[in-house]
């Protein structure tokens, strides 16, 4: 039987969500300072724009359950009624959620177009994507028509929650699973080339499950805990965890290429022949015949990413 709304799952939570969404912030605006000083004059001018965008976007956000959350426990002490209202800023930061969600996609979907040159699979990313989109909009849109908290669970907007996490889910599945399997065919055999797409696999895997979990739970609890805002607390913070995956993703290129060698090629050959030696090494001066050892060339190119954007190497 679902829980019953008390203080605790319903503003309570929504006072978590603004607590967690403020940590995740901080490290997603610390996260931006270190871009933009070490990549920004390496990178095109379109990934910088879309760390840009959603950086703002993401501030946008935070200010916006900030204030919802102002109005109903400091502007609205004491007035009980008020808890069963809708703050139209509460779905307001939605807005700001899509584009954050897509534009995080759509990187991904580069991605994954770079390393398999499969217009395929990274338009299947790019649908779910904006399908994804397309359905927050359309939910969005419909709650701010609402003035009670209680109609957010209503049959429809149901359905578009349920629908757009799923979604959601879905797509982040997709990317995380599509280049994984690109980067394991991608292996050659060289040890520091199969290192470095060994530390990608396991990067790629890590970033995806905050959002993929978040969805997910999303899904779960809107139908699981319809009468609380459990549901709310992942799918606010749903913004934030893209962000961060965004920027980590940008910010770990450095860190996922080193180690192993100190240059990107790194070639060893050579054949070392110990010619006739002779001498007083015994009485009967032995003459001992030419040996030859002869030590395999191995040459490993490390091109330092599997992707490019703006003429710059990046993964």
């Amino acid at each position: 039987m679902p829980a019953l709304p008390t203080l605790d799952n319903t503003i309570g939570l929504l006072f978590d969500t603004a607590v967690i969404g403020a940590a995740l912030y901080g490290a997603g605006v610390l996260q931006a300072w270190l871009y933009f000083r070490k990549f920004s004059k390496r990178d095109s001018i379109w990934v910088k724009g879309c760390v840009g965008a959603v950086l703002v976007f993401d501030t946008i956000q935070v200010v916006m359950i900030t204030v919802s959350v102002y109005k109903y426990v400091i502007t609205n002490h004491g007035n009980s009624a008020h808890l069963a209202v809708l703050e139209k800023t509460l779905i307001a930061e939605l807005y700001f959620s899509g584009p954050i969600a897509l534009l995080t996609q759509v990187f991904y979907a580069y991605r994954i177009y770079a390393l398999s040159k499969s217009f395929i699979l990274a338009g299947l990313v790019v649908l779910l994507g904006l399908a994804s989109f397309i359905i927050l909009y359309t939910y969005s849109t419909m709650c701010m028509g609402f003035s009670m908290l209680a109609e957010l669970i209503g049959p429809l907007a149901t359905q578009l929650t349920m629908a757009n996490t799923a979604i959601t889910a879905l797509c982040d599945i997709s990317i995380t699973v599509i280049m994984i399997v690109c980067l394991q065919r991608s292996k050659t055999g060289f040890r520091r080339s199969t290192d470095i797409l060994n530390r990608l696999i396991i990067f790629v895997f890590n970033t995806g499950i905050p959002t993929t979990l978040c969805a997910i739970i999303a899904f779960a609890m809107v139908k699981g805990e319809p009468y609380t805002n459990l549901f709310m607390l992942f799918y606010l913070l749903m913004g934030r965890f893209y962000t961060n995956s965004l920027l980590v993703t940008l910010n770990s290129r450095e860190y996922i290429h080193s180690g192993g060698t100190s240059g990107d090629n790194s070639t060893r050959s050579g054949e070392i022949s110990l010619h006739t030696v002779s001498g007083n090494l015994n009485p009967q001066n032995m003459h001992h015949p030419t040996v030859s050892i002869r030590i395999e060339t191995e040459h490993a190119m490390d091109h330092d990413s599997m992707t490019k954007y703006g003429g710059k190497n990046m993964v």
